[in-house]
């Protein structure tokens, strides 16, 4: 057996190996995954994407025929693209994962941003206050603001 073909032989257990994984990614569910066994898939697909490129990389350079290049390259891709897929599932899902926990975790965080929200939208009515001119009239004044603005408690 020459060194292409163990090489070969390498790369096709590899991509066994991930297509497995990618199956597995594929069939992941709406329920609720444990937010360590999508970790841990996600770096055996990393992991086996890394060896399948050395290997892609050694098979590439030991090919001569242009039209075996082709071939091989295009197969490459495939990988590539499969593999992208399937890692940009999986953070998603981790992503969603993280969140739901966060908000699970933190219900009192929603409503108090709902309630920010809410306070933030509303329209407001135009307050009459006199103008303070510095002079004598300073408590009259002060009673308007405060009783206006300063004792309510939306503000």
């Amino acid at each position: 057996m020459d060194k292409m073909s163990k090489v070969i032989e390498k790369r096709r257990s590899v991509r066994s190996s991930i297509t497995k994984l990618v199956k597995r990614v594929q069939a992941l569910g709406e329920e609720t995954e444990d937010l360590n066994s999508l970790s841990e898939l996600l770096e055996l697909i990393e992991t086996k994407e890394e060896i399948l490129k050395k290997y892609d990389s050694e098979v590439e350079d030991l090919i001569t025929d242009p039209e075996k290049f082709k071939v091989e390259l295009k197969g490459s891709e495939e990988y590539d693209d499969k593999i992208l897929s399937a890692k940009i599932k999986l953070k998603s899902k981790l992503k969603t994962f993280t969140e739901k926990t966060v908000q699970e975790s933190h219900p009192s965080l929603n409503k108090s941003n709902i309630s920010e929200n809410a306070a933030s939208a509303l329209k407001l009515p135009k307050l009459e206050i006199p103008r303070f001119s510095g002079d004598s009239n300073f408590m009259e004044f002060f009673g308007c603001f405060d009783s206006a603005i300063g004792s309510s408690d939306s503000f």
